[in-house]
Formats: C-alpha cells, structure tokens, sequence
C-alpha cells in the first residue's frame, strides 16, 4: 500500500498536488499549535482525511468511513486513522462535552486513550 502510494503521488498531477497541500496543512498546524490554536486542529486533520482518502485505493473502507461519519456526527471536530496494512486505531479530536458522545456512537469499538510526551512515541508493549 505504502509503495503504491508513494509511486502514485511521485508522478505530476492531482495526487502530488494533494500530496502537497497535506503538507502545507500539516506545516499551518505547527503554527497554530505554536500560537496555542489547537481549535485549528480538528479542521485541519478533517480537511486532510478526505486528500488523504483521494491518494490511493485501500486508505479506507466502508466500515472506516462509516464509524469516522458517525464520530463526526457526535461532535467530533475531525480525525485521522492511524497504523498501516488494513488495521490501526481512529483518532479524533473533540470538545471534552462531545467524548461521551462519541463513545456512543462508535460501539463496539474499543477506545484506546492518548496522551502526549515531550520525549514523542515509544514502544508500551511487545507481544
């Protein structure tokens, strides 16, 4: 999937320029994360989750479209899925008021709470 991908939005066209304005989007993020905009955040992964579907075959499925649609419904302000090869986790970002909400609306799913650290991502757990 991934070498699909890149092989796709390596040629000029539609793909490269979407792959482009994700950068751009993710570049306006930083900033508005550094001015403490964190509001700015929800449009920003919403507006790059549909680019991102428009790359390649495969990012997404009927079962993923839906359950983003239903957590988008509830409140949240957008999301991300996360992880590789036809799994991974959801990721959204709401006001604290819509999170029961949005639990609601996503069972039976599982919720995997996040928190962030200043040293970035590590490895919890090996199975």
């Amino acid at each position: 999937m991934l070498q699909q991908q890149a092989a796709e939005v390596a040629v000029p066209g539609e793909k490269a320029n979407g792959m482009a304005t994700m950068v751009r989007l993710a570049e306006a993020a930083y900033l508005d994360l550094c001015a403490g905009n964190l509001d700015a955040m929800g449009t920003m992964l919403h507006e790059a989750w549909h680019i991102k579907k428009q790359m390649t075959d495969g990012i997404s499925n009927t079962f993923v479209d839906q359950a983003y649609q239903a957590a988008m419904n509830a409140g949240a302000q957008g999301g991300k899925l996360l992880g590789a090869g036809g799994g991974g986790f959801l990721m959204f970002l709401a006001p604290p008021e819509c999170h029961e909400a949005i639990r609601r609306a996503l069972r039976p799913m599982r919720e995997a709470p996040l928190r962030f650290a200043k040293q970035g991502s590590s490895i919890i757990f090996v199975h």
